[in-house]
């Protein structure tokens, strides 16, 4: 505002010292007290770890490639080759050698670039500052809404740097039809994004609250919804969160029985789900209906673990795992999910598919 609007020093300094310095001095106490309090210099991670140097610089490259071009929207495969390649350190250090030289450039004719120009570079280096905040925190290279919340504040800036870029173009049709191609990029997949979301709550809500009656049976849950597309369900953990979640949230639907989530998994589309096969009294398989989903258990991919009540072989961590059960089937309510709705396994029904 100082060059651009040609502002009083005076005006300026008081600006600082009003606004800036009071945020200033909140982040560095919140940083005390988060030290204090938990141990920890920064939240979620503890401490900032410079082993990985390229690791750590490759961040707000993948960052403004999700911002910028909708990144986590592209198809898997294609994504992992674009960050593979800011794995490299020369393709990173070629990378801020540009970004560098371009913002020396800048500052070098700064006053004599348009308004337009001016502000462009304000509102960058304000989403660049964003962006470098969520440096330490790890980047998700997997599912469009894990981690998206880092990039909401600097998608704002660069929203307007998008528009003031756009009000550059002298003819005014092609302004347009460039500017409303974008924004309506963005309305698709806001629209899409949303529609993961409200099917993830609407199936949770539907798994929470209609599970048969159990008696006094435990009950194994097979196949628990661990997100729609990165927007989370319910985890499968060892200290059950389908139990904690359906007593919490709905006490007058509150399990005593013992629960066990078995194991969860990544939904991609509503009508998603496994099947099961039962070979004898005491054994059968659990295989998931589509392909390109995972078993999770936990915030990890799923492997082999025994307890008192199971063992559970992971055969195809992408496809199906064998069960074997402790006790007698008939101590036992044993479910499996397709869509919004739980299934009974039949232990009658041996050696067929059980849909």
């Amino acid at each position: 505002y100082r060059i651009a609007l040609g502002y009083e020093r005076k005006v300026c300094l008081k600006s600082v010292v009003l606004f800036f310095v009071p945020q200033i001095i909140m982040f560095f106490g919140h940083l005390v007290l988060l030290r204090i309090v938990w141990g920890n210099r920064i939240a979620h991670i503890g401490t900032l770890s410079f082993s990985n140097p390229v690791g750590l610089l490759s961040k707000p490259i993948l960052y403004f490639f999700h911002i910028i071009f909708l990144g986590r929207y592209f198809p898997q495969t294609l994504k992992i080759k674009i960050y593979s390649v800011f794995e490299s350190g020369t393709a990173v250090y070629s990378f801020y050698a540009i970004a560098l030289l371009l913002f020396l450039t800048a500052f070098l004719f700064f006053s004599k670039l348009q308004k337009k120009i001016q502000a462009i570079i304000l509102f960058a280096l304000i989403s660049i500052a964003f962006v470098f905040l969520a440096v330490p925190l790890d980047f998700a290279t997997i599912l469009y809404i894990i981690g998206d919340r880092y990039i909401y504040i600097p998608s704002a800036f660069t929203s307007i740097i998008f528009a003031l870029l756009a009000s550059l173009i002298s003819y005014r049709p092609a302004a347009v039809a460039i500017f409303s191609s974008y924004l309506l990029l963005n309305v698709y997949y806001t629209a899409k994004t949303n529609q993961s979301t409200y099917y993830a709550a609407t199936i949770t809500k539907s798994l929470l609250t209609e599970v048969p009656s159990p008696g006094n049976k435990k009950i194994l849950l097979l196949n628990l919804p661990a997100c729609m597309n990165g927007a989370l369900m319910i985890r499968a953990q060892d200290e059950s969160e389908f139990k904690l979640m359906n007593n919490m949230f709905y006490p007058q639907n509150k399990i005593n029985n013992e629960v066990y989530d078995v194991c969860g998994y990544n939904m991609q589309q509503p009508n998603n789900g496994a099947h099961v096969y039962v070979f004898n009294d005491s054994v059968l398989n659990v295989t998931l209906n589509q392909w390109g989903a995972w078993w999770w258990r936990g915030d990890l991919g799923a492997g082999s673990y025994e307890n008192k009540e199971y063992k559970l072989n992971m055969t195809d961590p992408g496809h199906w795992y064998q069960l074997i059960l402790k006790h007698p089937a008939s101590e036992y309510l044993i479910l499996y999910q397709v869509g919004s709705k739980w299934k009974t396994v039949d232990w009658n029904k041996k050696n067929v598919d059980q849909n």
